[in-house]
């Protein structure tokens, strides 16, 4: 039988890449709860799902090839890693199959926006510099908006919409599914979701995806504002489509979440309140931090996690 201190070094991989997924937690919490800059709590909730994820992966990584080396044979671990691969990659190809459903079935049923729709979209577009592809108008009586695609985004509205918000309100909504085009958050959501399927088996993976959603959507909200200075407008046309007892209620893909939009119509009041119009923060800058955050931790949050996970047991010179 092996002696228990030879399985001590095998063993911090994984127990580091447990105390690194609940310092990433602990992290994403902290900033959430002391209300940090709306950017950095999307970050925040980002990292909560790529962190542990990543550290889980190279932990377990890790000791299936010490224990591999250990017994000369196939370590279980290795399948366990495979296995997280495999369902992160599953659910990416959900993702990817649902927009490309979505799409087809869209296809035949959508027609351009009318001219005066398309010309409002076009300015709101001017103030995000950005050229947008032709707003696509569904036939449904649900108030519904959303962006579709990864690469080449689209904005989708329903005629249920057109026909429940003034021009002024519609202007908003537009800006808000433009702000999602312009922070690439359905690219956010692709990646994010690989790395729930990687950890779908904890639970904090799921509630940091939770967050990650609610986040991005007052990040647009916020984003959206910082162009059009309206927010009472904006929180105006969420109330038209949200509120149970308004003839128009339903809930609405990608612009209502009604488990958000209480939180979503306070932050626009407390914007209103603050006067944020007047300083009209650059969207490409605010946005743009934003993406270069997020995309340095994608690229090089790998190195220093791989780093401490496989070099501590030699730094801590176990046996």
């Amino acid at each position: 039988m092996d002696n228990p201190s030879t399985l001590v070094p095998l063993l911090v991989p994984l127990v580091t890449a447990l105390v690194i997924s609940v310092a990433a937690l602990g992290t994403s919490c902290w900033f959430l709860k002391v209300g940090a800059l709306r950017d950095g709590r999307v970050l925040s909730s980002y990292a909560g799902i790529f962190v542990p994820s990543l550290a889980l992966a190279l932990g377990v990584g890790h000791l299936s090839l010490d224990m591999a080396h250990a017994i000369s044979a196939i370590c279980p671990l290795s399948v366990v890693l495979g296995a997280m691969l495999l369902v992160g990659i599953t659910f990416v190809g959900g993702y990817l199959w649902r927009q490309h459903k979505l799409q087809r079935d869209l296809a035949s049923l959508c027609h351009p926006a009318s001219p005066a729709v398309q010309q409002r979209a076009d300015k709101v577009a001017q103030g995000f510099a950005m050229v947008i592809a032709p707003v696509l108008v569904i036939p449904a009586e649900r108030p519904l908006a959303f962006v579709l695609g990864i690469g080449e985004a689209e904005v989708c509205l329903s005629q249920g919409l057109l026909d429940t918000l003034d021009p002024v309100e519609l202007e908003q909504v537009i800006a808000h599914e433009l702000a999602h085009i312009q922070r690439r958050d359905n690219l956010i959501a692709l990646v994010s979701t690989f790395f729930l399927g990687v950890t779908a088996f904890l639970p904090s993976s799921w509630w940091a995806f939770s967050h990650l959603l609610r986040e991005r959507e007052l990040a647009a909200d916020e984003l959206a504002v910082s162009v059009t200075g309206k927010p009472v407008a904006l929180a105006r046309a969420l109330l038209k489509v949200a509120v149970p007892d308004h003839p128009a209620f339903s809930p609405a893909a990608g612009l209502i979440q009604p488990d958000t939009i209480d939180m979503r119509v306070k932050n626009l009041v407390r914007l209103h309140h603050l006067k944020q119009e007047a300083a009209r923060p650059h969207p490409l800058s605010k946005g743009g931090r934003e993406k270069l955050w997020l995309l340095g931790l994608t690229l090089l949050g790998p190195f220093p996690v791989g780093w401490l996970i496989f070099a501590l047991p030699h730094l801590l010179h176990l046996p």
